[in-house]
């Protein structure tokens, strides 16, 4: 009864947004239970109340837990879709991190629909957008490269899988300067994320 009970007492808060909150880190308990509906419910309520707002740097980290609750759930095509606005919207509202998550759950899921040389190319572009923007360590991420990237070596062979990420983690590389902090936001206004993201997947 856990759920139930915090739910009840973020209710009373005036802060919607904090139940929101309250809501997502709850389906994340709930995910770690293997308890994919009761987490998938959560996302639900608090990704509405995230629409609502207009809350988009809350509603890309939401979707992409949506779209990891829908790949273990085998709703594949729900999955796509989360994903797909999650990592549109992070681009463009500028949000590197969120993209890097997108990216990490289209992974997972192009290697549940068996298409491991995409899969291995989408890892390579997520890790070259940890590399050049080094960011923050996320074990959620982590991991679901970590798993993703199993599967392509078992499907193509070590080396295959790995000139596939090299190639395609160098690709963002190549193709984004290195942006001083003073002008960042400037900078990433000047760089067409979504193309070279496109590239280095789909070469």
């Amino acid at each position: 009864m856990l759920f139930d009970e915090l739910i009840r007492d973020n209710a009373q808060n005036s802060d919607i947004t904090s139940l929101a909150a309250a809501q997502t880190g709850l389906a994340w308990i709930a995910e770690q239970r293997q308890d994919w509906g009761h987490a998938g419910s959560l996302c639900e309520k608090a990704l509405a109340i995230y629409r609502e707002q207009g809350l988009r740097f809350l509603i890309c980290p939401t979707l992409c837990q949506l779209g990891r609750i829908a790949i273990r759930q085998g709703d594949l095509k729900r999955a796509q879709h989360d994903l797909d606005e999650g990592y549109a919207m992070s681009l463009d509202i500028f949000g590197i991190e969120y993209a890097a998550d997108a990216l990490a759950g289209q992974a997972w899921l192009e290697a549940h629909q068996a298409q491991y040389g995409q899969a291995a190319r989408t890892i390579g572009a997520v890790q070259g957008l940890e590399q050049v923007f080094t960011l923050i360590f996320n074990a959620e991420r982590a991991r679901l490269l970590a798993e993703t990237a199993r599967a392509c070596q078992q499907a193509l062979g070590q080396q295959h899988c790995a000139a596939l990420i090299s190639n395609a983690a160098q690709v963002v590389r190549a193709n984004i300067p290195t942006i001083e902090f003073d002008s960042a936001f400037e900078a990433m206004q000047m760089i067409d994320l979504r193309r070279i993201l496109t590239l280095a997947r789909d070469p």
